[in-house]
């Protein structure tokens, strides 16, 4: 007997939930991320990038779903730059599109 971790029949979607377009670290655009995104199956992305909330929803459309999301970094606050262990990324991603107000920010790092 074959068990399934999911259903067997019904909707699915090929989704990443975290992603950083050239906004932040990335290479690729938002437009461009969608383009590739869409060309390997992919039907939702959530735009990520590091520390800003840019809202992507111009890039939806009937075969696509732009998440609007970021990722907060927390740093220890002796820790000096580029220390990795000392740092934690949090990535969020709205309820709703039109939720376009980054909760919180902290421009010291």
């Amino acid at each position: 007997m074959r068990k399934y971790l999911l259903p067997e029949s019904g909707n699915f979607y090929k989704a990443n939930l975290h992603s950083h377009s050239n906004l932040s670290d990335g290479r690729l655009s938002p437009a461009e991320m969608k383009e590739l995104y869409k060309k390997n199956g992919y039907s939702v992305l959530a735009y990520t990038d590091h520390d800003i909330l840019i809202p992507h929803n111009d890039l939806t459309d009937d075969e696509f779903v732009a998440l609007v999301g970021f990722e907060a970094s927390i740093n220890q606050e002796d820790a000096p730059a580029g220390v990795w262990e000392k740092r934690c990324h949090l990535c969020f991603i709205a309820k709703t599109p039109d939720m376009d107000i980054q909760p919180c920010w902290n421009p010291k790092y």
